[in-house]
């Protein structure tokens, strides 16, 4: 079993490829000789990370994101039951930590011009801060502009990040509330559901009213949707697709909150029933 202290070293091997992406370096073009950046065409991004388009670098990220969760899974399997959720909270702090990313902002130099210094661009939508070599304040027209040229390979990083904070964030869950529950458990054939005697939109009904009501702690809405699915069952499908069940969870049909308000009717009346039994 892999001990406590040994943690950091773990996360650093888990880890590694994400900091070897958080190195990013956009890479830009002045087309426009005086560099005055006149009109939105002169400056042209040429690269991020080396990829010249927003899929292939979204392909990227999502490669990354099962690599990490593969090993992860495989490390969580030496390490004991109780330590598992420290273990998985140092993984979100560092996720946390690349949401932070730095991101190097390289001039390509003219042929004349041999002079181009790297400046950093902190890729963070509402803190985005601009310097130059020296770490003072840069360029702010250039900053904006080039937060707005790779606006969406900023969005990607930073869903694909979340997207792995909230995979952990699930799996400190599953710890937490089903510690009998093997994480690495992934055929879903061998899962043991509870089934109810509803529709999967009246379960996601359901659901909300108590997610709405805080009946569940450290929980988001994610993690929420995501234990439903993978753990419920009704009588009338055996499996429920996690995007299915957030869509109704998200866009509930005036209909079936009704009918789950007739039921919840229904229940409180026969519950007056409860005291008299005794």
């Amino acid at each position: 079993m892999i001990p406590i202290d040994a943690f950091p070293y773990e996360l650093n091997q888990l880890f590694s490829e994400y900091q070897a992406a958080s190195s990013i370096v956009i890479l830009y073009r002045m087309k426009a000789e005086n560099k005055s950046l006149p009109r939105e065409t002169d400056l042209q991004v040429t690269g991020v990370n080396g990829f010249g388009s927003v899929t292939f670098f979204s392909q990227y990220l999502s490669g990354l994101e099962a690599g990490l969760l593969d090993r992860l899974k495989e490390t969580l399997a030496k390490i004991e039951v109780n330590a598992r959720p420290l273990f998985l909270k140092q993984a979100i702090y560092r996720c946390n930590r690349l949401l932070r990313t730095c991101a190097q902002v390289v001039a390509e130099p003219h042929a004349n011009d041999q002079s181009a210094q790297p400046m950093a661009l902190l890729w963070h939508f509402r803190h985005a801060t601009f310097l130059n070599d020296q770490g003072q304040p840069g360029d702010e027209a250039l900053r904006k502009k080039l937060l707005q040229r790779t606006s969406r390979y900023a969005h990607q990083w930073q869903h694909h990040v979340t997207d792995l904070k909230e995979q952990l964030g699930y799996l400190v869950c599953l710890t937490n509330y089903l510690p009998m529950v093997s994480v690495e458990e992934s055929e879903p054939a061998r899962r043991v559901t509870i089934t109810v005697r509803c529709t999967v939109e009246e379960l996601a009904v359901f659901g909300k009213m108590l997610y709405n009501d805080h009946a569940f702690v450290q929980m988001n809405r994610a993690q929420f949707c995501r234990l439903i699915a993978n753990f419920f069952s009704t009588t009338r499908q055996a499996k429920i697709s996690e995007h299915s069940f957030r869509n109704h969870f998200d866009n509930p049909s005036a209909d079936v909150v009704e009918r789950i308000c007739a039921k919840l009717g229904r229940m409180m009346k026969n519950s007056r029933k409860l005291n008299r039994e005794k």
